[in-house]
């Protein structure tokens, strides 16, 4: 039989076919359902000066390949090779690298000069380590289109959904990924974004700062509730969004909650209603595991398959809380202290996070822990050191930093802290929230 006939796509499909029931029998459940199920045998390329051949195989991201290659590399060479005659080695790519069939690839592109960056970056947030989703694939994919000037571009691209789901991930990954491919970039939450208007305005700078936003490829607004009531700074953001469009750029923005249940002005809305509108939704088992197993994967630690099946059970959690739920559970594993009673205190404290939420201000957030601690909301925001006031603002800051609030905004409600003071009181809080049974109970109720 001739390679073309022994490697054509029908072959080529029954063979991976029957290795994925191989797989399925020899690894564990949650290892094939995270890494294995969905992959794809895309080709075989066969060398001329030899009889090796190269099978090209299609994993979900970029980081699934990295780790099918460093673990699952051998055992899936074999189940292969017992299918093919003449594979000898396997290689590992994302969707749409070998087709073309994406719109936007995140292959390695030639060196180029990095483009301009009004802003800042979180350079932890990377496409590579945004898990996809089918809650955020929408959202994802509309994202990655404005990186190319093709037809399937949409601007202005918006993003909503609860605090905790990715929304900050994706647009600091993809602002990241633009700079990185040359392009201008304005990175800025609303609140950023209103102050640097207002100090322009001010300081009679506005061209300065009209140049700075405006003549950018991509430009990214992060918490559009923020600019709720802010009618000045919500025209300036017609203005920025007109003048990038016009020029062929184009805008991404995020917001906790429909951009039309934050009363902004019509001029605006309607500047959003052109684009695309898209929901981050919470993940669901399925991925809620892929997340886990990934997590601890780059942590260097695999969990027991029964705490991975227990973190994976409980519906709405964030992403967020999610991680942080891991990241307990890889702490306690390195400790021998991962027991099912430690477990569910981590899960505690989890649901004390994602019931905490449904206080609509963070005037309820403080009002309810200030309860706790038989103290009031004024001595919270007060200079008083008494110790359950100091008790009560550490665990404060905590929770609305969970809540998505920066430490900057923070301060400000806290009667106008140092941004340093309240990164501090957050870590306080968390150790607080993570020891106390009793403080995990009365907000999880």
């Amino acid at each position: 039989m001739s390679d073309s006939e022994l490697y054509n796509p029908a072959s080529l499909a029954r063979a991976w076919s029957a290795v994925l029931g191989q797989l399925e029998v020899e690894l564990n459940r949650p290892v094939f359902e995270t890494w294995v199920r969905g992959t794809r045998l895309l080709s075989v390329d066969t060398a001329t000066d030899s009889a090796t051949a190269l099978a090209t195989i299609e994993a979900g991201s970029s980081f699934a390949c990295a780790n099918l290659q460093d673990r699952l590399a051998l055992v899936i060479l074999r189940a292969l090779q017992a299918r093919l005659a003449g594979i000898h080695d396997i290689r590992f790519i994302e969707p749409g690298l070998a087709t073309g069939t994406i719109a936007v690839s995140l292959a390695p592109l030639p060196p180029s000069r990095n483009g301009r960056l009004v802003g800042a970056l979180n350079c932890e947030f990377t496409l590579d380590s945004y898990l996809p989703a089918g809650g955020n694939q929408l959202a994802r994919s509309s994202c990655l289109a404005l990186l190319s000037r093709s037809n399937e571009r949409v601007s202005p691209v918006v993003v909503f959904a609860p605090p905790g789901l990715g929304k900050s991930h994706l647009l600091h990954a993809l602002a990241s990924e633009a700079v990185r491919r040359g392009m201008n970039v304005a990175c800025l939450n609303a609140e950023q974004f209103a102050n640097h208007y207002l100090g322009a305005v001010r300081r009679d700078g506005i061209e300065d700062f009209h140049q700075s936003v405006r003549s950018v490829d991509l430009f990214v607004l992060d918490d559009l509730q923020y600019l709720a009531g802010k009618k000045a700074t919500a025209n300036e953001l017609v203005h920025t969004i007109d003048a990038v469009t016009t020029a062929g750029g184009s805008v991404l923005i995020a917001s906790e909650c429909s951009p039309f249940e934050l009363g902004l002005p019509d001029r605006l809305l309607s500047r959003l209603a052109a684009g695309l509108l898209t929901r981050i939704e919470p993940f669901d088992r399925e991925a809620r595991m892929r997340f886990v197993y990934e997590s601890t994967a780059l942590a260097g630690q695999q969990l027991p398959q029964w705490a991975v099946e227990r973190i994976t059970s409980i519906d709405g959690l964030s992403v967020r809380t999610l991680q942080g739920v891991a990241r307990n559970s890889v702490m306690l594993a390195r400790n021998a202290r991962l027991t099912h009673g430690e477990l569910d205190l981590v899960l505690m404290h989890a649901a004390l996070l994602a019931n905490l939420p449904a206080a609509r201000t963070p005037r309820d957030v403080i009002e309810d822990i200030a309860h706790h601690f038989s103290t009031s909301f004024d001595d919270v925001l007060s200079r008083s050191r008494h110790g359950a006031v100091t008790s009560a603002r550490a665990v404060v800051a905590f929770v609305l930093q969970e809540r998505g609030h920066s430490h900057s905004g923070i301060a400000e409600i806290l009667g106008k802290r140092e941004r340093t003071t309240i990164r501090d009181l957050a870590l306080r809080g968390q150790r607080l929230v993570a020891e106390d049974p009793e403080l995990q109970r009365r907000f999880s109720a």
